[in-house]
């Protein structure tokens, strides 16, 4: 029997709404407390702001990925961590990204994956934080010689 079909369009828009009503209620129960983190962190370090993408893509995977296939998302089972920045950098920084917005360098991390043969495709979501329509502008690069979305 064939997977019911689902608007993943309608549910992007929902993670990405999803996605900023999370930040900025994060945002706002730390200004609450009175504990303010520098610039934007408040925001960020509320947790769960991901998990509306997470669970689509869970969806997608079990209703069209590979048989057998296990998607963990439990704390014990999950191998890469969810998020790490170094207070200072260990290595010289790639003079390519001296003078690039967040979005170029995403892209060019993206292409380096695909040259160094780490990933066959690999994509980015880019959504502007106004927006209470839950659109978006993406980003998709593959290595198999097909035409790029480029963003607007």
């Amino acid at each position: 029997m064939a997977a019911a079909l689902i608007n993943y369009e309608e549910r992007l828009r929902q993670a990405v709404r999803f996605f900023w009503r999370g930040r900025r209620e994060a945002a706002t129960k730390q200004q609450a407390t009175g504990k303010l983190d520098q610039g934007n962190r408040g925001a960020v370090t509320g947790g769960k702001n991901l998990d509306a993408f997470r669970d689509m893509i869970v969806d997608v995977v079990n209703r069209h990925g590979p048989e057998g296939c296990e998607v963990h998302r439990g704390k014990t089972m999950v191998v890469l961590p969810g998020f790490f920045r170094p207070k200072s950098p260990h290595f010289p920084t790639d003079k390519i990204f001296h003078s690039s917005s967040y979005q170029q360098r995403m892209k060019i991390l993206c292409e380096r994956m695909l040259e160094q043969q780490l990933y066959s495709c690999a994509s980015m979501l880019v959504a502007p934080n106004e927006s209470k329509s839950g659109d978006s502008s993406h980003l998709s690069i593959n290595a198999q010689g097909l035409p790029p979305v480029r963003l607007p």
